[in-house]
């Protein structure tokens, strides 16, 4: 599926260390090595969920390949992509589906219900935050009714050099909008559109992403006006 996405890249060309029963219960985690808790706490081993395993191995591709190989700083960012990467292999909108050892319909998050919006639900926990970008790009896969389309544009954000500190999720976030338009542009010129525009500024719009994100309005209200009789 990576090479797919990014045929040139090598840097994952070699065999990741992988351990699964992690003492521990109900998480996964990625550090170099594919680490996977073992059976407890009410959850199944996580290493039995496959859109877990995908989501981790989206951390390595975060890791070696987003801005030639510098990483991810952002937490929500590298949550976000992370799931955008498993959900683009399952094409479901749950991910973590049977997590729960008793009720079989719990999940880990998923992307059908209650999005998450830009700024309300920023809350600094970065995988909360991220479900804010990783719901913009599955948005869009419902929009473009296309998933190799959607990551055609996903794509060009790894060299777009878009990053920042825990907590500047909305100047990333909006910088990444901008990133997707000009993927999808197709004459070097925003300002008569793109082909997808609509579709790509309406799922972001969605998650209260929009070029206009950032704009701090100060407004004095004026509690007693002047009368003024001509009409």
């Amino acid at each position: 599926h990576l090479k797919v996405v990014f045929p040139t890249f090598g840097g994952l060309d070699y065999d990741i260390k992988t351990n699964i029963d992690v003492s521990g219960s109900c998480n996964a985690f990625y550090d170099g090595s594919l680490n996977f808790y073992e059976e407890g706490g009410g959850c199944h081993a996580t290493a039995k969920l496959p859109d877990v395993v995908y989501h981790e191995y989206g951390h390595a591709i975060n890791n070696g390949r987003y801005n030639s190989g510098s990483g991810m700083w952002n937490g929500g960012l590298n949550e976000g992509f992370a799931d955008v990467w498993a959900l683009s292999l399952t094409e479901s909108p749950v991910l973590g589906f049977g997590w729960d050892l008793v009720d079989p319909t719990i999940s880990v998050r998923r992307y059908d219900q209650d999005r998450k919006v830009y700024p309300q639900d920023l809350v600094g926990e970065v995988h909360a935050d991220g479900e804010i970008i990783a719901g913009a790009f599955w948005d869009l896969y419902l929009n473009l009714a296309n998933m190799p389309q959607m990551l055609d544009l996903f794509k060009y954000t790894y060299d777009s050099g878009v990053d920042g500190p825990d907590g500047d999720e909305g100047a990333i976030y909006t910088d990444l909008l901008l990133e997707v338009l000009y993927a999808d542009d197709n004459d070097a010129d925003l300002s008569n559109g793109t082909p997808n525009d609509v579709a790509i500024v309406s799922a972001f719009s969605l998650h209260g992403i929009t070029l206009v994100s950032n704009a701090v309005i100060n407004h004095t209200p004026v509690e007693v006006a002047n009368s003024n009789t001509n009409i």
